[in-house]
């Protein structure tokens, strides 16, 4: 099982995110989308109901913290990647 974490849920986030579901849908048990990470609390549970995250974080040091993932997607602005 491959699970994903994603930080960002503006529209770089979702424009990933959407592809991410595909390709978890046609890659069933083998693909989880695990957990997402935005400060704002209405993007977060947008990602986990429309997306199937399974868990939300408000923001990136505490995803990588806390959650059980195995690759990640940063989808910020440029200056927030490090």
């Amino acid at each position: 099982m491959l699970r994903i974490g994603l930080i960002g849920a503006g529209m770089i986030g979702a424009t990933h995110a959407a592809v991410l579901q595909q390709i978890a849908a046609g890659l069933a048990g083998r693909i989880e989308l695990s957990a997402v990470a935005d400060p704002l609390p209405d993007r977060r549970r947008f990602f986990q109901e429309f997306y199937g995250f399974r868990r939300s974080y408000a923001g990136g040091d505490e995803l990588l913290r806390e959650a059980e993932i195995d690759a990640l997607f940063v989808c910020t602005p440029t200056h927030d990647h490090a």
